[in-house]
C-alpha cells in the first residue's frame, strides 16, 4: 500500500524541487506576482503597476447599434424644419458636412483610445484631457455631464409631447393622456432600469430595436412623400437654396444631429479585439447610418409641407395608423436613448 502524509510543506523544505509555502499577505502577494486579489476575480498589472482590466467583449454589431442610435436622437423629427430655412442643396450639404466633420473628430478621439487606452481599457474625457493639459480636465468632465443631463431633459419632454397624443388617437383617455404620469411610469419602468447597467454594451437589444423603430418611421414619411392622393392643408413651398437669419438660427440642428462623441470611449472600451480598422469601420456605419436617414426624413418631410413643415414634422400629418404608430416608435426610441446619455454623464460624475 501507499502511504499519505496529512503533513503540509514548510517554508523550511529547501529542496530545489520543494514547494515554498510562506504565509504572505495580500499586498505582499500582489508585489511579488503582480497580481491581487479583488472580490471574486484576480485583477493582474502591467510593468508599472497600472491594473489590466479584461479585454472588452462587445461585438462590433453591438458598438454600431448603440453609436447610431446615441446620434439618431429626438431631433431627427425637426430636420424637415430645418430644411424649410435652408433648402434641399444647401440643407443637404450641411448634413454632409457636418457628418464629416463629426466623423474626424471621432476618429482621432478613437485614436487616443487606441494608441493610449488599448491594454487597460480606461479611456475617459478626463483621462484624455489630464494628458492634453491636466488643469482643465474637471471642466471637460463637468461639461460633458452638463450637456448630457441637458438632452436627457429634452427626451423626457419629447415623450411628453409624442405618446400621450398617440394614445388619444388609439382611443384611450383618462390617466393614459396625463403627460407628466406618462413621463414618470416610463422613468421608473424602463429608463431607470437601463440605466443601471454597468456596461453600455447592455444596451444594444434596446438600440437594435430602435434602430429599427427610426427605420420604420423613415419608410412610413417616404411613403407618404410618395403619395399623390394625401390630403395634406397646409402645403407650402419648396426652395433649393435659402440662405436668411433662420438659415443660421437652425443651423445647430444639423450641427447637434450627429453628437455621439460622449459614448466613444465607452464603445471603444467595451470592443472585443480593439483596432483602429474595427473602431473606424464602427464610426464609419453608424455616421453612415445617420446621415442616410437624415436625408430621408428631412427630405420627404420638406417635399410635403415645405416651408410650412412644423417643429414635429409628425404633428403635420393627418390622422392615421402609421402616423401613430411611428409617434409610438419614436417615443420608444427617445426612452431608450436617455441611457445612452446617462452613461457618459455618470462616468464624467464618478471619476
Amino acid at each position: 500500500g501507499s502511504y499519505e502524509s496529512n503533513e503540509q510543506p514548510s517554508a523550511k523544505d529547501d529542496g530545489p524541487g520543494a514547494p515554498l509555502m510562506i504565509n504572505m499577505s495580500p499586498d505582499e502577494m500582489e508585489n511579488l506576482t503582480g497580481e491581487s486579489k479583488e472580490g471574486d476575480q484576480m485583477v493582474r498589472f502591467d510593468d508599472h503597476g497600472n491594473a489590466i482590466k479584461e479585454p472588452g467583449q462587445a461585438s462590433m454589431f453591438s458598438s454600431i447599434m448603440n453609436l447610431s442610435n446615441t446620434i439618431l436622437g429626438a431631433g431627427i423629427l425637426g430636420l424637415p424644419h430645418a430644411f424649410a430655412s435652408s433648402g434641399y442643396v444647401l440643407g443637404s450639404a450641411f448634413l454632409v458636412f457636418f457628418a464629416c466633420t463629426s466623423t474626424f473628430g471621432l476618429h482621432l478621439l478613437a485614436d487616443v483610445s487606441v494608441r493610449r487606452h488599448a491594454v487597460t481599457r480606461d479611456a475617459s474625457f478626463y483621462n484624455v484631457a489630464q494628458a492634453a493639459f491636466s488643469k482643465g480636465a474637471l471642466v471637460i468632465d463637468v461639461a460633458v455631464a452638463i450637456k448630457c443631463f441637458g438632452v436627457s431633459t429634452a427626451y423626457l419632454i419629447v415623450i411628453g409631447d409624442l405618446l400621450p397624443p398617440a394614445m388619444k388617437a388609439m382611443g384611450l383617455s383618462g390617466l393614459a393622456l396625463d403627460r407628466r404620469l406618462v413621463i414618470t411610469i416610463l422613468q421608473f419602468a424602463i429608463i431607470a432600469p437601463l440605466c443601471t447597467l454597468r456596461r453600455l454594451d447592455g444596451l444594444r437589444f434596446t438600440s437594435t430595436m430602435s434602430i429599427l423603430f427610426v427605420t420604420f418611421t423613415s419608410i412610413v414619411l417616404l411613403t407618404f412623400s410618395a403619395d399623390k392622393d394625401l390630403d395634406v392643408s397646409d402645403r407650402g413651398s419648396t426652395e433649393h437654396v435659402v440662405f436668411n437669419y433662420g438659415t443660421l438660427t437652425n443651423l445647430p440642428v444639423f450641427i447637434f444631429g450627429y453628437t455621439c462623441q460622449q459614448n466613444i470611449f465607452s464603445i471603444s472600451n467595451d470592443l472585443k479585439h480593439l483596432t483602429m480598422p474595427r473602431m473606424n469601420a464602427i464610426i464609419g456605419t453608424s455616421i453612415s447610418t445617420g446621415l442616410i436617414t437624415y436625408l430621408v426624413i428631412a427630405i420627404s418631410g420638406y417635399y410635403v409641407f415645405g416651408d410650412a413643415v412644423k417643429a414635429n414634422v409628425l404633428n403635420n400629418y393627418p390622422s392615421h395608423p402609421l402616423i401613430t404608430t411611428a409617434r409610438l416608435m419614436m417615443s420608444l426610441l427617445v426612452t431608450f436613448g436617455y441611457p445612452l446619455q446617462c452613461f457618459p454623464s455618470r462616468y464624467s460624475i464618478l471619476s
